[in-house]
């Protein structure tokens, strides 16, 4: 409820292809614009369906596309490279349970 329509459509298209569309790169730095560019035309792609199938009206469609969703996203930062995620610890937890049972 906290996210513009906006925002949420740049979401809902990610999933589609995150690596594509993420506006960060995997370093978490800032992607180049053209490289943004692609997020940003799958996230008009969601305002349109939106727009399509009733969702949106057409005014709110036409002030929503011409919305600057770069404004939104976080500064880049640098990715930890000592972070370990979910798949990590996973593992280790499956691999200790393994030498240990």
């Amino acid at each position: 409820s906290k996210l513009t329509i906006p925002q949420a459509a740049f979401l809902a298209g990610l999933p589609q292809s995150p690596i594509s569309y993420s506006p960060y790169e995997s370093t978490g730095e800032m992607k180049s614009e053209e490289d943004i560019e692609l997020g940003i035309k799958r996230s008009k792609d969601v305002l349109y369906n939106m727009y399509r199938t009733g969702v949106l009206s057409q005014e709110d469609y036409e002030t929503y596309k011409a919305y600057d969703i770069k404004q939104d996203f976080l500064p880049a930062e640098n990715a930890s490279v000592t972070s370990k995620g979910f798949l990590y610890f996973t593992a280790l937890d499956e691999a200790t349970k393994i030498m240990y049972d």
